[in-house]
């Protein structure tokens, strides 16, 4: 009897060892854990704020490329306005110029049957402006 009691006291304190062991491991796994989650959480934490930078450096040349669309239709705006003035003029030009060879032809015409001597006249060849 008393060598079965040695064997109980001994078998309960092998069990009671071997439920430390698997608390102080298991407390130690779950520490090794956390430290991992906390080392994630960090990282989590770190690539929010990296996009979150990213994010406000999107919207800073969304806005840069709506500025400069503005900036191109102005210009754009701009030079149809130039080219239609330069088309007027050119049209009022060629009008002119039309208009004062045709009253050089009457004048000549007139001289050429009136048989009058004109004085000359330099003719000076002007490039369009």
């Amino acid at each position: 009897m008393e060598k079965l009691k040695d064997v109980a006291i001994i078998v309960i304190l092998l069990i009671v060892v071997v439920a430390l062991y698997q608390v102080f491991v298991t407390n130690s796994n779950l520490r090794a854990a956390l430290k991992t989650l906390d080392g994630t959480k960090k990282k989590l934490d770190s690539a929010s704020i990296e996009i979150k930078y990213s994010k406000i450096q999107v919207d800073s040349l969304q806005q840069n490329f709506v500025r400069f669309g503005a900036y191109i239709h102005d210009v754009q705006g701009r030079l149809e306005r130039l080219d239609l003035e330069k088309r007027i003029s050119d049209q009022s030009f060629i009008t002119k110029r039309d208009s004062i060879r045709v009253r050089l032809k009457e004048l000549n015409k007139t001289v050429d049957l009136t048989g009058q001597d004109l004085p000359e006249v330099p003719v000076i060849e002007t490039k369009k402006p």
